[in-house]
């Protein structure tokens, strides 16, 4: 029991939260943006520190941080204080109108906020009054969807009716939640519904009714990755805003976990017509290399000798397979393969295809002369553990789940809850900066953790590496795939060298 407490309680320090990466998910490929409300309890210096420490740059601004009667003066220092944060509030509202007054008032606040855009919910019998005021104030209004809650506007249909022509200068912020909740497929929306699509909302939720819930994303019940590409395919240039109804007073690891899912979703959509094992321009400027040419075994080698295996990997159509021993034995067909080179400082990237019940690893901090265990061993070093968490009996040993996916194999556990494509190609990301270390999937942070401290020793003591010196508290070392026997694949093998 002793042993068990001492080990949970290092885990729990190690295991801290930590800001996004900004080199690994930057805020700046698909203006991804907060809703305002997510941020409700909250002051204005609040929700800045809340939106940099995501690395997000835009949310939509709702009266309770700048109240509808604020004056130009105001509103200037508000805007300033908001750039000097390096956080725009790109577009007001939603503003909700109900007489001719309402509407005045908030095309006034729209005119002196200097928007050519809001977020609106005029009543339905001002669609004439708020077409006139378009036309004459040249500022257009995106009408928020509510869902099956309200009978005023619950989805995009409600807004195509009542104002017929978006070129008029009326069309929709499109809550993508709220439809799937009113039982609507929200990717075919985007697609059928594109020139009406001013401004996007989105959640994930938990089913698609009146009772779905606000949760974070990844969990919920909506088709993500086809929203992610409904958006692609229309070419759509616009913010898309998290709004996270949930957990009010302590909104901010369910906005994190959001941004982090939502982030991958859409860079994944943006780069699924860019073939495998190369890298874009963008990445090449900012100093991205391949680990893996997709075609040869150049840089790689086995760890056991100075060579690359001559059987049991294969290279095949740019993807990198161990194949499957027949033993399910922990390096029991050609063993691991290394890098030829040794890395200190890096972001790793690997996109991994699990076989039903396989077991592998992605290694760093290796050194292939300490392992003892002979031809038949894996060498050591820190795994991100890749596992069939379902089928595989190792998932049920170690503490905690700390032999799970993802997990900083028997030391620190990744959630429970994972974003996977279970046999499909997921991204594994290692992001070392000397002691500091975390494992991502598929854009989720899963485990944070620091290296060379009391907590770490204190987890490798208990822990089947304890009679390794220093394990894991190594300067630098190779990355090492692993052979364990099963068949596992791999391609998009990329590093980031950091300073």
């Amino acid at each position: 029991m002793k042993r068990f407490s001492i080990l949970l309680a290092a885990a729990a320090l190690l295991a801290v939260t930590v800001p996004a990466s900004a080199e690994n998910c930057g805020a700046d490929d698909f203006q991804i943006g907060i809703a305002g409300y997510s941020y409700r309890n909250f002051n204005l210096d609040q929700t800045l520190n809340y939106l940099k420490e995501l690395d997000v740059k835009y949310f939509s601004v709702k009266d309770f941080l700048l109240p509808l009667d604020a004056t130009k003066k105001q509103m200037d220092r508000f805007k300033a204080k908001c750039a000097e944060a390096g956080v725009e509030g790109y577009i007001l509202g939603p503003i909700y109108m109900r007489t001719t007054d309402d509407v005045d008032r908030a095309f006034a606040y729209a005119a002196r906020y200097g928007a050519d855009m809001f977020i609106g919910v005029p009543d339905y019998s001002l669609t004439d009054y708020v077409i006139a005021k378009v036309a004459k104030t040249g500022i257009r209004m995106a009408i928020h969807t509510h869902g099956p809650d309200t009978d005023l506007f619950p989805d995009i249909t409600a807004v195509v009716e009542r104002y017929g022509d978006p070129s008029r200068g009326v069309g929709c912020c499109i809550d993508l939640g709220h439809t799937f909740r009113c039982g609507r497929d929200a990717a075919a929306d985007i697609i059928g519904y594109r020139d009406w699509i001013f401004d996007v909302h989105i959640k994930d939720v938990t089913e698609a009714s009146k009772a779905g819930q606000t949760c974070e994303m990844g969990r919920g019940r909506m088709d993500l990755p086809a929203i992610a590409d409904a958006l692609k395919s229309i070419g759509y240039k616009g913010k898309v805003c998290i709004e996270f109804e949930k957990d009010g007073l302590d909104p901010q690891p369910g906005i994190r976990e959001s941004v982090d899912y939502l982030r991958t979703m859409l860079i994944s959509a943006m780069k699924k017509d860019q073939p495998a094992n190369t890298l874009t321009e963008a990445e090449k400027a900012d100093g991205w290399k391949l680990l893996w040419d997709g075609r040869t075994s150049d840089g790689w080698r086995s760890a056991r000798y100075d060579a690359f295996p001559a059987k049991g990997w294969t290279i095949k159509d740019g993807i990198l397979t161990v194949e499957d021993a027949g033993n399910n034995n922990e390096a029991g067909g050609a063993g691991d393969i290394i890098t030829r080179e040794k890395y200190s400082n890096f972001i790793l990237t690997v996109e991994f295809k699990l076989t039903p019940g396989a077991n592998s690893g992605i290694k760093y901090f290796v050194n292939p002369d300490i392992n003892d265990g002979g031809e038949s061993a894996s060498s050591i070093g820190c795994e991100f553990q890749v596992l069939d968490d379902e089928l595989h009996p190792d998932a049920k040993l170690g503490v905690k789940g700390n032999r799970k996916l993802a997990s900083l194999y028997d030391l620190i556990p990744a959630p429970e809850n994972k974003p996977l494509d279970k046999y499909g190609f997921n991204k594994a990301t290692v992001v070392v900066r000397g002691n500091h270390v975390e494992h991502w999937l598929n854009g989720v942070r899963m485990v944070v953790y620091d290296r060379n401290t009391q907590e770490f020793n204190a987890l490798v003591a208990y822990s089947k590496y304890r009679n390794w010196i220093n394990f894991g508290n190594h300067k630098s070392g190779y990355i090492l795939l692993q052979d364990h026997g099963d068949e596992v694949s791999y391609r998009n093998i990329k590093i980031k060298v950091l300073d």
